[in-house]
């Protein structure tokens, strides 16, 4: 094997002896560093904050950047250690910079649903505000955003939006069913999409009525729209004489949250009787066939209001 000069090994060990000289005389002087408190640099422009930690004989290492809604672009988001950790001097500060808002693209939202303009709007960092509604021939279309699609806009932005209700509905004007055998007065309310909440059998002595509608509620010419229930008042028929006749009672309760008091009266003019009285939820309906006396006849109550 062939050995190396001398000269050179010397050289080595030289410069071998030097470095570990280095090191030691530099572990010599940190270990011997004075003590510093690390000062507050967030929310610092970077070249303030390198001006602090250089009064404090400390050195600032930048290590990323982050996204922030409350610090401005080019301040120290975050710092480690954190202010008041006593170090030694000539350490190195990591800092987090800010980026500023993060920015996001504006969607296209319209001509979607509400929903899924919501869903869009969300995922982009935005907020959706119904600001205006008209109707429209759809429910819950956006006809009309506020900021133009591809838009630069920060984080929690909230958006216009313009959006349709469901269309008016179509009034109709109530027909007269005065005269008409009760039958037929459905038949034609049928036609129309109007239906019947209740009917009430009012003997007035006069055969050749009997069947035939006398009074109805809302009034002939009223406008209805289409899907409304009307109550009617129809002449008693002729029966054979008895002691009393058989009514069906039918009152609908509209939809809601509660419960309501049915009180069915027997009204004649020697005064009235209470024929019922029963608790019937909202959106039910009370179906009663009760039986009348001669001279008597039906008047409904739902909490305390005839109807």
């Amino acid at each position: 094997m062939r050995r190396l000069p001398f000269f050179i090994f010397y050289a080595l060990l030289a410069l071998a002896i030097a470095g570990l000289g280095g090191y030691l005389v530099v572990a010599f002087m940190v270990e011997n560093a004075p003590e510093v408190s690390v000062p507050a640099i967030e929310g610092l422009e970077l070249t303030t904050a390198l001006e602090v930690l250089s009064k404090n004989e400390l050195d600032l290492e930048v290590r990323g950047f982050a996204f922030s809604d409350e610090v401005e672009k080019n301040r120290v988001v975050r710092q480690r250690p954190a202010a008041g950790v006593i170090v030694k001097a000539g350490r190195g500060i990591g800092v987090i910079l800010s980026r500023g808002p993060e920015r996001h693209s504006m969607p296209n939202v319209v001509g979607r649903t509400l929903e899924d303009a919501t869903i869009l709007l969300t995922q982009a960092g935005l907020l959706p505000d119904v600001s205006v509604r008209i109707p429209g021939k759809e429910e819950g279309l956006v006809l009309a955003q506020a900021v133009e699609p591809g838009a630069p806009l920060e984080s929690g932005k909230k958006i216009p939006l313009i959006v349709t209700t469901p269309p008016e509905p179509e009034l109709m004007r109530m027909p007269n069913l005065q005269g008409l055998e009760l039958h037929k007065a459905e038949a034609l309310l049928e036609s129309i999409g109007v239906g019947v909440e209740r009917v009430e059998e009012v003997r007035i002595g006069d055969p050749s009525r009997a069947g035939r509608i006398l009074s109805q509620e809302p009034m002939s010419g009223s406008p209805i729209p289409q899907g409304s229930r009307v109550s009617l008042s129809v002449a008693e028929r002729n029966t054979p004489s008895s002691p009393g006749r058989m009514v069906l009672v039918e009152q609908l309760i509209p939809a809601g949250f509660t419960t309501h008091e049915v009180e069915v009266v027997a009204q004649s003019v020697a005064g009235k009787r209470v024929i019922l009285r029963e608790m019937v939820p909202s959106g039910g309906a009370l179906r009663e066939l009760v039986e009348l006396s001669p001279g008597e006849r039906i008047r409904v109550f739902v909490d305390g209001k005839e109807k």
